[in-house]
C-alpha cells in the first residue's frame, strides 16, 4: 500500500518503528504537501469574495500553483522511500554490486530530497500573493502553511546534505551542494512568519 494512502496514524507509526523507511524525506513531503494545501485552501476561500477580473485570475493562477505542488508532494512522499530502500538494499551488498550502482542508488536517494527543497521554495515564493488574497481572516492558516514547508525545507535539505556527502568529493556534489546554499539563502531572506 502507498505511504500516502495510509491514515496519519499508521504512517507516523511506520516513522516511528525503526526500520530506515519512511523517514525523514518522506516526513518532508508529507509537511511540505500539508502547507501547500493550506495555501489551497486560503485561496479557495479567498476566491469566494469579490475581486476583479485580473485578481480572480491571479488567485486561480497562484491556487493551481500550491495544488500542483501539494499534489507533486505527496508522490515524494512514496518516492523518497523507495529510493532510500533501495539505497539500503545496495549498502547491504554492496561488495557484490558495481561502485557504478552503488553510487546509481545514491544519486536516486538524493534526487527526492533535492525536488522537495526545490518545490518547497518554489511552494513559499507563493506566500506573499497567498497572504494577500487570504486577508485578515486566513492569516494564521497562510503562516502555518508557510511554516510547515520551511519545516519541510529544513527537514528535506538535512536529508539532501548527508546524501551529498556520500556522493563524496565529485563535481555533482559540489554543484548539487551550491543550488542548496543558494536556496537556503533565497528562502531566509524572504522569512516573514
Amino acid at each position: 500500500m502507498p505511504l500516502i494512502a495510509q491514515s496519519v496514524a499508521k504512517f507516523s507509526a511506520d516513522l516511528a518503528s525503526g526500520k530506515p523507511a519512511p523517514g525523514g524525506g518522506a516526513a518532508a513531503a508529507l509537511t511540505c504537501s500539508l502547507g501547500a494545501g493550506l495555501y489551497v485552501m486560503a485561496l479557495q476561500i479567498a476566491a469566494r469574495r469579490q475581486w476583479t477580473a485580473a485578481d480572480k485570475r491571479e488567485i486561480r493562477r497562484v491556487r493551481s500553483g500550491c495544488e500542483k505542488e501539494r499534489k507533486a508532494f505527496l508522490k515524494l512522499v512514496d518516492h523518497d522511500a523507495r529510493a532510500y530502500l533501495a539505497l539500503v538494499r545496495a549498502w547491504k551488498v554492496r561488495s557484490e554490486i558495481s561502485p557504478q550502482k552503488l553510487q546509481q542508488c545514491r544519486r536516486g536517494a538524493l534526487q527526492v530530497p533535492l525536488e522537495i527543497c526545490r518545490r518547497s521554495a518554489q511552494a513559499l515564493r507563493q506566500e506573499p500573493v497567498v497572504r494577500r488574497f487570504a486577508g485578515k481572516m486566513l492569516a494564521s492558516d497562510v503562516t502555518a502553511g508557510s511554516a510547515l514547508l520551511a519545516g519541510g525545507f529544513a527537514a528535506a535539505t538535512a536529508t539532501a546534505a548527508a546524501n551529498l556527502e556520500a556522493l563524496g568529493n565529485t563535481r555533482q556534489a559540489a554543484v548539487l551542494h551550491r543550488e542548496l546554499e543558494q536556496l537556503t539563502k533565497d528562502l531566509s531572506c524572504r522569512q516573514e512568519f
